[in-house]
């Protein structure tokens, strides 16, 4: 979890061994992350838009709101949201280190 693209990880003595005999050498992987059609990541942060309609903004709504993991959570919008307000999900953003970002909507 927490991998960018272009991160480089070595693996001692994975790799191929020399035609000639001899210890296996390293593998290097590099890393390439695709992108997602719903989520965008900012560091540790990952990003959605979800569009909610005129009514919905100025009554407020509940939304059910996907996250990384798969999981529906209920996002609660307040009457009178103006367009482009963010709503943060806290601790369902990127996992690194033990810590998780947040999600970002």
């Amino acid at each position: 979890p927490g991998t960018t693209s272009g991160q480089k990880v070595r693996l001692k003595g994975q790799g191929q061994r020399h035609p000639n005999g001899g210890a296996p050498g390293d593998l290097l992987v590099t890393f390439q992350v695709e992108p997602d059609r719903f989520f965008r990541r900012d560091g540790m942060d990952v990003l959605c838009t979800v569009p909610i309609n005129l009514a919905q903004a100025l009554l407020g709504t509940k939304l059910k709101v996907r996250t990384l993991d798969g999981r529906r959570v209920v996002l609660k919008i307040p009457p009178g949201t103006q367009p482009g307000r963010k709503f943060r999900i806290r601790g369902q953003g990127v996992e690194k280190n033990g810590r998780r970002g947040d999600q970002l909507v």
